[in-house]
Protein backbone atom coordinates (compact mmCIF):
# COMPACT_ATOMS: atom_id res chain seq x y z
CA UNK A 1 0.00 0.00 0.00
CA UNK A 2 1.42 3.36 -0.97
CA UNK A 3 2.00 6.15 1.49
CA UNK A 4 -0.51 8.40 -0.27
CA UNK A 5 -3.20 5.73 -0.04
CA UNK A 6 -2.55 5.33 3.71
CA UNK A 7 -2.87 9.10 4.17
CA UNK A 8 -6.17 9.16 2.24
CA UNK A 9 -7.60 6.30 4.31
CA UNK A 10 -6.45 7.99 7.54
CA UNK A 11 -8.14 11.25 6.57
CA UNK A 12 -11.40 9.47 5.66
CA UNK A 13 -11.40 7.58 8.97
CA UNK A 14 -10.68 10.78 10.88
CA UNK A 15 -13.61 12.58 9.28
CA UNK A 16 -15.86 9.59 10.01
CA UNK A 17 -14.79 9.75 13.66
CA UNK A 18 -15.37 13.51 13.87
CA UNK A 19 -18.81 13.32 12.29
CA UNK A 20 -19.99 10.34 14.38
CA UNK A 21 -21.71 12.46 17.11
CA UNK A 22 -23.86 14.12 14.44
CA UNK A 23 -25.02 10.83 12.94
CA UNK A 24 -28.02 10.37 15.23
CA UNK A 25 -31.28 12.05 14.35
CA UNK A 26 -31.77 15.50 15.78
CA UNK A 27 -34.79 15.91 18.01
CA UNK A 28 -36.80 19.06 17.62
CA UNK A 29 -39.85 20.48 19.26
CA UNK A 30 -41.20 23.29 21.35
CA UNK A 31 -40.27 24.04 24.94
CA UNK A 32 -40.51 26.64 27.68
CA UNK A 33 -37.41 28.85 27.54
CA UNK A 34 -36.38 30.88 30.58
CA UNK A 35 -33.84 33.39 29.28
CA UNK A 36 -32.47 34.39 32.69
CA UNK A 37 -31.41 30.75 33.28
CA UNK A 38 -30.42 30.04 29.64
CA UNK A 39 -32.42 26.85 30.00
CA UNK A 40 -35.22 25.27 28.02
CA UNK A 41 -37.68 22.85 29.60
CA UNK A 42 -39.00 20.21 27.21
CA UNK A 43 -41.20 17.83 29.26
CA UNK A 44 -44.64 19.36 29.24
CA UNK A 45 -47.83 18.15 30.81
CA UNK A 46 -50.11 17.22 27.87
CA UNK A 47 -52.70 19.80 26.79
CA UNK A 48 -51.28 22.50 29.09
CA UNK A 49 -48.69 25.25 28.94
CA UNK A 50 -46.95 23.74 31.98
CA UNK A 51 -43.49 22.14 31.76
CA UNK A 52 -41.77 19.95 34.35
CA UNK A 53 -38.48 20.91 35.99
CA UNK A 54 -37.13 17.41 35.28
CA UNK A 55 -37.00 18.13 31.55
CA UNK A 56 -34.33 20.85 31.67
CA UNK A 57 -31.85 21.27 28.86
CA UNK A 58 -28.80 23.51 28.56
CA UNK A 59 -28.53 25.93 25.65
CA UNK A 60 -24.72 25.77 25.67
CA UNK A 61 -22.21 23.00 26.25
CA UNK A 62 -21.37 22.65 29.96
CA UNK A 63 -17.79 22.13 31.12
CA UNK A 64 -16.83 18.46 30.94
CA UNK A 65 -19.45 17.59 28.35
CA UNK A 66 -18.90 14.65 26.01
CA UNK A 67 -19.97 13.84 22.47
CA UNK A 68 -23.22 12.39 23.87
CA UNK A 69 -24.15 15.47 25.93
CA UNK A 70 -27.21 17.11 24.35
CA UNK A 71 -27.39 20.86 23.86
CA UNK A 72 -30.55 22.64 22.77
CA UNK A 73 -30.36 25.23 20.01
CA UNK A 74 -33.14 27.79 20.46
CA UNK A 75 -34.93 29.40 17.53
CA UNK A 76 -38.00 31.46 16.94
CA UNK A 77 -39.63 34.16 19.00
CA UNK A 78 -42.91 33.85 20.81
CA UNK A 79 -44.90 35.96 23.24
CA UNK A 80 -46.87 32.96 24.50
CA UNK A 81 -46.22 32.39 28.21
CA UNK A 82 -45.47 29.03 29.78
CA UNK A 83 -44.79 27.83 33.33
CA UNK A 84 -42.18 25.53 34.85
CA UNK A 85 -43.19 23.47 37.89
CA UNK A 86 -41.35 21.03 40.16
CA UNK A 87 -43.94 18.27 39.59
CA UNK A 88 -47.47 17.92 38.26
CA UNK A 89 -49.64 20.15 40.43
CA UNK A 90 -46.53 21.52 42.18
CA UNK A 91 -45.23 25.02 42.87
CA UNK A 92 -44.50 27.29 39.92
CA UNK A 93 -40.72 27.73 39.70
CA UNK A 94 -40.53 30.08 36.76
CA UNK A 95 -42.25 31.78 33.87
CA UNK A 96 -40.92 31.59 30.34
CA UNK A 97 -41.85 31.85 26.68
CA UNK A 98 -42.47 29.14 24.12
CA UNK A 99 -39.47 28.58 21.84
CA UNK A 100 -38.61 26.05 19.16
CA UNK A 101 -35.50 23.95 19.73
CA UNK A 102 -33.29 21.44 17.94
CA UNK A 103 -31.09 19.00 19.82
CA UNK A 104 -27.38 18.88 18.93
CA UNK A 105 -24.47 17.24 20.69
CA UNK A 106 -21.28 18.60 22.32
CA UNK A 107 -18.36 19.07 21.66
CA UNK A 108 -16.70 18.92 18.32
CA UNK A 109 -13.64 20.71 19.70
CA UNK A 110 -12.37 17.50 21.36
CA UNK A 111 -11.24 16.34 17.93
CA UNK A 112 -9.33 19.48 16.93
CA UNK A 113 -6.00 18.07 18.16
CA UNK A 114 -6.43 14.99 15.98
CA UNK A 115 -7.18 17.13 12.94
CA UNK A 116 -4.03 19.22 13.51
CA UNK A 117 -1.90 16.10 13.88
CA UNK A 118 -3.18 14.63 10.62
CA UNK A 119 -2.70 17.93 8.80
CA UNK A 120 0.84 18.26 10.16
CA UNK A 121 1.60 14.70 9.05
CA UNK A 122 0.26 15.39 5.55
CA UNK A 123 2.24 18.63 5.21
CA UNK A 124 5.47 17.08 6.50
CA UNK A 125 5.06 14.03 4.28
CA UNK A 126 4.96 16.32 1.23
CA UNK A 127 8.48 17.57 1.94
CA UNK A 128 11.48 15.51 1.00
CA UNK A 129 14.10 14.69 3.63
CA UNK A 130 16.52 17.11 1.98
CA UNK A 131 14.05 19.98 2.22
CA UNK A 132 13.47 19.26 5.93
CA UNK A 133 17.23 19.23 6.65
CA UNK A 134 17.62 22.68 5.10
CA UNK A 135 14.95 24.23 7.32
Amino acid sequence: MTRLRVIKITIILLFALVLQPFKSKAQSGQGCYIASLSTIYINNIPLTNVFLLSGAGATNCPVGSTATTPVYIISGNSNTDCLVVASAGGTVLGNGKYRNYVTAFCPLDDYVNCIFLVLAFVVLSRFSKAELRSI
